[in-house]
């Protein structure tokens, strides 16, 4: 219907025109210097109408030639970018089966069409450090900072981790306390310092590090516990004062029997019985641990009244404790009370037959004059050897002088 109205409507002004053009043609003449050019109206009209409509198709047709190269450059674009993320992508799946080389080199193909060039430098760094090209490495992680500069931080804790896997402590140190100082609080340089201090073994500076670890709770608990142990291991065996030490000794680490242990050896070691003594005693204090009475009774405190003083003390609420009666009988020696001590160990064995105790009641017994029965006890104090002939008679040997 509307095809027909203006089917009509063009007939119509046709009409019209045809009528008009019939009536009168006009007449329009241009002059220009010597030129001179005549032509009727409606000529004038048409040709002016020609060139308004070849006028307007040249540039609808520059404009789709435009549109038409743009369209080509976005294609061209567009394809570009989906080569580089299948080369990315396949780059990472070698990067997981361990084809380094491979991997760097789609990471690197697809680094200049991707929209983030930077996780391409990225695993391509970590593809040269697997194949041990350090100065590669560096150089791609240098390009990862160009090409991101806010990931900077990122690209440098990625460094620092490539160095200490090398073993290169101080280059590590030098990045993480760079780190450290923009950010006190980041979890991640905190972590790599502590395996960095740990690494360089150097103590101090982890047992400073322990506190912010803590507070950001960058580590489990467990590896927490490793960590401080490890640092507490150094600072024992170098502390002289055991009380001082006691005091700041975390209450957990009062607890660990390894630690302790090694701490009252170091004592011991250092010809320092007397601090010796005295760890122990607050060791035995906080909680009891047979292996620490027994312990007690070897070193040599600086007042032996009163370190046997003490032993009597704890044997009021360790009543039949064969280790307690034990350590009383050595501490009775060592304060000359000899049939005291002699009851002591007498006791010790109605509680528990022990070879130790055979062997300290022995040794007493043959300095007491009681040679036949010091050798009952010291024969029962090698029990454990295998059942084996011995001589019917005493046999004298003479030996030759050396």
């Amino acid at each position: 219907m509307l095809l027909l109205v203006l089917l009509f409507l063009a007939l119509l002004i046709g009409g019209l025109l045809g009528s008009l053009m019939l009536r009168d043609t006009g007449y329009v003449m241009f002059n220009y210097g010597p030129w001179v050019m005549e032509t009727s109206l409606w000529v004038f009209l048409i040709g002016l109408a020609v060139v308004y409509v070849a006028w307007r198709l040249l540039i609808v047709t520059i404009r789709y030639l435009a549109g038409s190269q743009g369209r080509l450059l976005q294609w061209r674009s567009t394809r570009n970018l989906r080569r580089a993320r299948e080369r990315t992508i396949r780059g990472v799946l070698l990067l997981a089966e361990g084809r380094w080389a491979d991997a760097k080199g789609l990471f690197l193909e697809g680094v200049k069409d991707i929209e983030t060039p930077f996780m391409n430098y990225l695993n391509a760094a970590r593809a040269a450090h697997e194949l041990g090209a350090h100065d590669e490495r560096d150089a791609l992680l240098k390009q990862a900072q160009d090409a991101a500069p806010g990931a900077r931080f990122a690209s440098l804790i990625t460094q620092a981790e490539y160095h200490l896997h090398d073993g290169d402590h101080a280059a590590a140190l030098e990045i993480l306390l760079l780190l450290r100082d923009r950010a006190p609080k980041q979890p991640a340089v905190q972590r790599l310092l502590a395996k960095c201090y740990e690494a360089q073994q150097d103590w101090d500076a982890l047992h400073e590090l322990l506190k912010d670890l803590a507070q950001s709770k960058a580590l489990p608990p467990l590896e927490m516990q490793r960590l401080s142990k490890l640092v507490w291991h150094d600072m024992l065996l170098a502390d002289t004062a055991a009380a001082a030490t006691w005091k700041r000794l975390p209450a957990n680490l009062r607890e660990d029997n390894e630690l302790l242990s090694a701490w009252v050896q170091s004592l011991v070691e250092r010809d320092l019985e007397a601090q010796a003594e005295q760890a122990l005693r607050l060791i035995i204090e906080q909680r009891w641990q047979p292996e620490f009475v027994t312990w007690f009774g070897r070193v040599a405190g600086a007042d032996p009244k009163k370190q046997l003083a003490v032993a009597q003390e704890w044997a009021r609420s360790h009543k039949e404790d064969v280790d307690l009666e034990l350590t009383i009988g050595r501490l009775q020696l060592r304060n000359a009370g000899f049939e005291q001590a002699r009851e002591r160990f007498e006791a010790a064995l109605k509680i528990e037959p022990r070879e130790e105790i055979y062997a300290e009641l022995g040794r007493l017994c043959v300095a007491l004059g009681d040679e036949r029965r010091g050798a009952d006890y010291l024969l029962k104090s090698v029990a454990s050897l295998p059942e084996l002939p011995q001589p019917s008679a005493p046999l004298i040997r003479q030996t030759q002088p050396i």
